[in-house]
């Protein structure tokens, strides 16, 4: 009784809203390298644009970095990605590069490939701000714990100048933020999230977060 107790507990808004607030630690940062003073050990994120579907086709722009504990390093690779699931899944890559990222520069291994090509500006940390008080303030829209994965969400309506501008929408349209708790966060004490961003029920960008305390082979894979 008391372990389904405290499962029930995990499905409350307290309890989720409380994980979700932990993002603070994230949200926001205007310089990627100070998350290597918040996380000693660390840090991996990705994220997935979607820039338009046409003919069929969705057009997309991929982003994976790592933050490497050892060398202070920024590195990732960028991808334009041209998907279809008629009459059956395909997806080719357009353009890529690796990068580094210094003092909010990149450098692109592909001499092809540009800043002017990524398409947004700079990363989603950068606009906007996820706190306890931020995040009690928002209508909630749906929340859920599952009993068999162990994993939880939480889901919000918010209408956000600064993350519109970001994500190329109009200044005062809403959208639905879905914040994913991994497994790992809730009893594991680590700090893995991913989020979901919707405009008009359609998924405009995606983003995962994982930052380690500790330099370990987790984290080096």
């Amino acid at each position: 009784m008391g372990l389904a107790g405290c499962d029930v507990r995990k499905n409350s808004r307290a309890y989720l809203e409380g994980k979700a607030a932990e993002l603070e630690r994230v949200f926001p940062t205007e310089n990627l390298e100070d998350l290597f003073e918040e996380f000693p050990g660390g840090f991996e994120f990705g994220s997935l644009y979607r820039i338009k579907n046409e003919n069929g086709y969705s057009y997309t722009q991929s982003l994976e970095i790592n933050g490497n504990a050892d060398t202070k390093n920024i590195q990732g690779v960028v991808k334009n990605l041209k998907t279809t699931d008629e009459p059956f899944y395909n997806q080719e890559i357009l353009k890529e590069s690796q990068f580094e990222y210094t003092d909010g520069q990149f450098k692109f291994e592909n001499p092809e490939f540009e800043e002017s090509d990524l398409a947004v500006d700079g990363f989603l940390m950068q606009y906007l701000t996820i706190n306890k008080k931020m995040l009690s303030q928002l209508e909630l829209l749906d929340k859920s714990y599952s009993w068999e994965s162990e994993d939880g969400s939480i889901s919000y309506q918010l209408q956000d100048h600064s993350l519109n501008h970001f994500l190329q929408e109009e200044n005062n349209k809403k959208a639905k933020i879905i914040i994913g708790i991994h497994y790992e966060t809730i009893h594991e004490n680590k700090f893995q999230y991913g989020m979901r961003i919707k405009y008009d029920n359609n998924i405009k960008y995606t983003f995962g977060f994982s930052g380690y305390e500790t330099i370990g082979k987790e984290n080096e894979e």
